[in-house]
């Protein structure tokens, strides 16, 4: 029995996830989305397989199934049983999970660069700000220079 985690590989193909998964029980089913506690028959790893359905409405109205998988800790399984943790996508996912990719396969996906990139368009938008004061107040001498630094620095 080969008991590679997929979660150290790049790329995990469709055939070998779904022989390997087994659902352990569903936490929410609805028309356009579901939610699964799934476990990995060979690691015994567990995640959460999350499903929505696309529906091309401006073309030919076919639908399409997108599937995502957040790894789980064992901690985690129990709460969601027995606690009602919240698991939403995405405000609830947090960190790397699988999501379909090319091939017909999955791939990691890390929504905190996401996250980075927002940090990063906020701090330039202030750093904009903050640039623009200093010319409006017409004051360039090295103190009012250094300030100016000193604050985009602390940003």
């Amino acid at each position: 029995m080969n008991e590679l985690s997929f979660r150290s590989m790049k790329l995990v193909h469709q055939d070998l996830l779904e022989s390997r998964i087994e659902i352990i029980k569903p936490l929410l089913e609805t028309d356009l989305e579901s939610y699964h506690i799934v476990k990995d028959a060979e690691t015994g790893e567990h995640y959460i397989h999350y499903v929505y359905i696309h529906i091309d409405v401006k073309g030919s109205g076919e639908k399409e199934l997108f599937h995502q998988f957040l790894p789980i800790e064992n901690d985690d399984v129990l709460g969601l049983l027995f606690n009602d943790e919240p698991y939403a996508y995405p405000e609830h996912w947090h960190h790397s999970f699988l999501r379909g990719g090319p091939n017909e396969g999955y791939i990691w996906f890390d929504p905190s660069s996401k996250n980075e990139f927002e940090e990063m368009e906020a701090i330039a938008r202030e750093m904009a700000q903050r640039i623009k004061a200093f010319k409006e107040k017409g004051a360039f001498d090295q103190d009012s220079v250094q300030k100016l630094l000193d604050d985009v620095d602390r940003l």
